[in-house]
């Protein structure tokens, strides 16, 4: 959205004002999240929240990999049956 930003100055700027609060937002609600568990299950429920936060790692990887696949698989679908669609209205006779 920014374009190029040339000035390292700035660079550096945008991305910490950017991304410490990107960063910041998960990982305080994993702490809190985590200190909660702590508390209410004497930490017996956090391996079972740690594998949750793995498989939702796992899984956002996963999406951020195949979600520009599909569409360009869609995009493709949607040429191919729009030519075809195109095709078959002009070899169709137009009268009565």
């Amino acid at each position: 959205m920014l374009g190029t930003v040339s000035d390292p100055l700035i660079a550096v700027v945008l991305g910490s004002a950017v991304g410490a609060p990107t960063a910041l937002v998960p990982h305080a609600a994993k702490s809190v999240l985590r200190a909660a568990s702590t508390t209410l299950t004497a930490g017996l429920a956090n391996p079972v929240l740690s594998l949750i936060e793995d498989a939702i790692s796992i899984l956002t990887f996963v999406l951020a990999v195949l979600t520009p696949l599909l569409v360009l698989g869609l995009l493709g679908l949607t040429l191919y049956v729009a030519s075809r669609w195109l095709r078959r209205r002009r070899a169709a006779p137009s009268g009565a």
